[in-house]
């Protein structure tokens, strides 16, 4: 119904008279908010006549799928030794350059102004070329650097996993950034 600005319907269920549930697919570039205002806007339109002021502010979004934050979170405790380097010293070395922030909680309902969410990303940044940086102070920077950007974004960030070439991020994001926006950033 809404491909047009990047939003389909997949699904749709009457859940009660006040009620109505979504099952969405989306690109990346677009927001959460962007998608619920998107599919607001365009029901809206189809049944205004009928009932003028059919949608309140409340909303409530999330995910959905087999892959949940505590599977993903389990995934990027296992990396140093997924990846583990042929030398023990650098192998010693990568731990101390991880990230663990276990006060943030992912899987916990934020609230907006408009409604209630669940909005987390895995990240996986790969250097170019694939290069692999094992230097300590190129590591720290790199550790403090992401940390500092979550703060400034206002991101929660509850994992980091550096690795010679690659790194892996679990963050919680606001809903008016897009995921593209997020990775971008």
């Amino acid at each position: 119904m809404t491909e047009k600005d990047g939003v389909r319907i997949l699904e749709y269920r009457q859940k009660d008279d006040i009620t109505s549930q979504f099952l969405l697919s989306t690109q990346s570039k677009l927001s959460p908010s962007e998608v619920i205002r998107s599919v607001k806007g365009r029901l809206q339109h189809q049944i205004r006549v009928q009932i003028p002021k059919a949608f309140k502010g409340n909303y409530s979004i999330k995910s959905i799928g087999s892959t949940k934050i505590d599977i993903v979170q389990e995934y990027l405790d296992t990396q140093l030794e997924h990846h583990r380097m042929t030398d023990p010293k650098v192998q010693n070395k990568l731990v101390k350059y991880q990230i663990d922030h276990p006060s943030v909680k992912l899987n916990v309902i934020r609230r907006s102004a408009h409604g209630q969410f669940i909005y987390n990303l895995h990240l996986v940044l790969v250097h170019a070329g694939r290069w692999r940086e094992i230097r300590d102070e190129r590591l720290a920077i790199s550790r403090d650097m992401i940390d500092r950007t979550a703060v400034k974004r206002g991101h929660l960030l509850s994992k980091a996993r550096l690795l010679p070439d690659h790194l892996h991020l679990t963050l919680g994001c606001d809903v008016k950034e897009s995921p593209l926006d997020v990775g971008l950033g």
